[in-house]
Order: structure tokens, then sequence, then C-alpha cells
């Protein structure tokens, strides 16, 4: 696999500055997004598509990866920063995260975000400019970066302190819509038995590329 190729090759340029990193954990996080990286049971039992690929190119490198499910974006934006984990899964690329982020040159997947609303609102929601949502109540979660124009558009928001319970939100009418990543929102709302309850407006909000990101203040690099 060619993402594979081209995470080992990026921890070898990392090895070559430090003999000592094979010998320490490698400390990832992320947040709890199924199918891509989640938890059972424990928030240190980590499964998912982006954690299979890491531990296989990690093992390679005869690392000991240690992953860890946390809350919020803004924990591990903390974490990363102070020096207690060394990795984060998937990230978009954003010039102020530059702070406690390093960036490798490619990325993982390319991930687009919708607005999620209720089915019973079919043909009532539409999205042709922000100024379509002027009387609704539009979910947002702290520590997510969604557009500036998006921030700045002046809606009514109901934020969110952070993930996990924005699809039970919107369905007990908490907010009117909310945008997610689409991808992982629609496994979401298969496995929750949301699939005839919530739905999402054709036009997405965004679509980046996504990283597996390193920080900016670790003994490892």
């Amino acid at each position: 696999m060619n993402t594979i190729k081209i995470i080992i090759g990026l921890f070898i340029l990392f090895i070559s500055f430090n003999s000592s990193l094979i010998a320490k954990n490698f400390t990832v996080l992320g947040t709890n997004d199924p199918p891509l990286k989640y938890f059972e049971g424990s928030r240190s039992n980590v499964k998912g598509i982006a954690v299979d690929i890491l531990k296989e190119a990690l093992g390679e490198m005869g690392l000991n990866p240690v992953f860890h499910i946390v809350d919020s974006d803004l924990r591990i934006q903390q974490e990363l920063k102070i020096g207690r984990a060394q990795m984060a899964m998937l990230y978009s690329h954003r010039k102020h995260r530059e702070k406690y982020f390093i960036y490798p040159t490619e990325s993982i997947i390319r991930l687009s975000w919708h607005f999620f609303y209720r089915t019973e609102d079919l043909n009532k929601i539409h999205y042709n400019s922000f100024n379509d949502f002027k009387n609704l109540r539009v979910g947002v979660i702290n520590g997510i970066t969604y557009t500036d124009k998006f921030m700045k558009s002046g809606l009514t928001f109901h934020n969110l302190p952070k993930k996990g319970s924005e699809l039970e939100m919107l369905n007990s009418k908490r907010f009117d819509l909310i945008a997610l990543p689409t991808f992982i929102t629609l496994t979401q709302i298969n496995k929750k038995g949301f699939k005839n309850k919530i739905t999402f407006l054709k036009k997405p909000l965004k679509s980046r590329l996504y990283y597996n990101v390193f920080g900016n203040n670790t003994d490892h690099i």
C-alpha cells in the first residue's frame, strides 16, 4: 500500500535524528470516529482503519504504538503541545495548527463535510448559501475547525463542548442541523439506529485532505 510506504519513509527520516526512538513508546491520540478510529470498552483498546494502517507502519519500524481515544480535539492539541503524546490521527491542514503540529508531506485521506438534519424537515431546509440557515439553530462543536466564512456568517450557533452526542442532540431537536464528516457520520447513523431519522444536504460545507500529524514538542523527533 502506497500510504504505508509513505508513512514508513517518514519514520525512517525521524529515526535518523534519534536512535533512542526504538526503545520508547509512541503515543498516538484520536477522537472517537468509527470506522476510522474508535474504542471498544476501554479508551486504550483502539481500533479502526486509520489505526490498522499506523500499527503496520509503526510495527515495521520496531516501535511500540500506544493508542488512546480522547474526548476532544482541544485535549489532543494540549497533549501534543506539552509532549505527552507524539502523534494525532487525521487532522486537516490549517495554518494556526502549525503551532503544535508538524505535518507530513503526504495526506492519508480526503474527507467531505455535509450538513446533517432530521428527515422530518426534508424539503424544508435547503442550502444554496448560509442565508438559508438564518432562522435555524446550527450546531457547532468546540475545537472543530469548520470554515472562516461559515463561522463569520452570523448564524445562530448552538455550541457543543465536545464530540460524541451530536446525533442524539440533533434527533432530540436541540438544534436543527450540524456540519459533520460525511463518511464517518453515515457509519454512526447506521450504528445508532438513526437511518430513517437523520439525513444530509447534498452540497458539502468543505472537502479537505487529512493527515496523521506529529507533535512539535516531543523528544522522539
